[in-house]
């Protein structure tokens, strides 16, 4: 399971939008040539954000290893240089702790036309955060019931907010039957009331656009969740 994962914001003005489709279509060449075959490039995906012209969001994952290489290929270097030159202002890059995650393999170049991703942000208070990541073991488990073998879900992940205690982002990317479908299985009802009675502000469950998407398969969620962090039971 990756080590570390970020989520990326940038702006470009709108004319400016086509260029840079170009440009990012280079860096996922990129990508896929000075860095994926060597491992450790869990996931890459790079996004429009709907009904925002000129806004972009890429979410990463990364092993240790390949977290020192990134970006220090010729090609990544220049293809993000052409992307930064475009920026009307420094991007934002979140640095998140991944709880887990599932996914499925090789999601490679635009074999994702179709498909919906989301960018899920919840807040409970410091002293839930246990509680909410027992709860996140609970969603995943009734995902696995209920979605995961359909193959309509492509990447399912949830993190911690480095620095942040007591808020987390999930990545979500389906095909648009798995976005349809998503949450309407009985299993996934009742973790996810749980979720949204730790809640202390209102969820935000921000669409995307994938334009390239690079992932490797993953095991369930739950499996990786539960070695990575202790838990502190739910009490009733």
């Amino acid at each position: 399971m990756a080590d570390v994962a970020y989520l990326s914001s940038f702006r470009v003005p709108p004319q400016n939008a086509y260029q840079v489709d170009i440009a990012l279509a280079g860096l996922h060449a990129a990508i896929v040539e000075e860095e994926f075959d060597a491992g450790g490039v869990e996931t890459f995906a790079i996004h429009r954000v709907p009904d925002d012209p000129g806004a972009y969001q890429i979410y990463e994952q990364y092993t240790r290893a390949a977290e020192r290489r990134h970006g220090t290929g010729p090609k990544v270097s220049a293809a993000w240089e052409t992307i930064v030159a475009r920026m009307v202002s420094p991007g934002e890059r979140v640095r998140l702790d991944p709880l887990g995650v599932f996914g499925l393999e090789k999601i490679v170049g635009s074999e994702v036309a179709g498909d919906e991703c989301w960018r899920y942000t919840i807040r409970v208070s410091p002293d839930d955060a246990g509680r909410i990541e027992v709860v996140f073991d609970e969603i995943m488990d009734a995902m696995e019931h209920d979605e995961f073998s359909t193959g309509e879900v492509k990447s399912y992940t949830a993190h911690r907010v480095a620095g942040d205690v007591g808020r987390y982002v999930m990545y979500e990317h389906f095909t648009a039957l798995g976005s349809r479908s998503h949450a309407k299985g009985p299993t996934l009802r009742i973790p996810g009331a749980k979720q949204m009675a730790l809640l202390i502000t209102p969820f935000e469950r921000q669409p995307l656009e994938p334009m390239f998407a690079l992932g490797t398969r993953h095991a369930a969620y739950s499996t990786h969740a539960r070695k990575s962090v202790k838990r502190t039971p739910i009490t009733p």
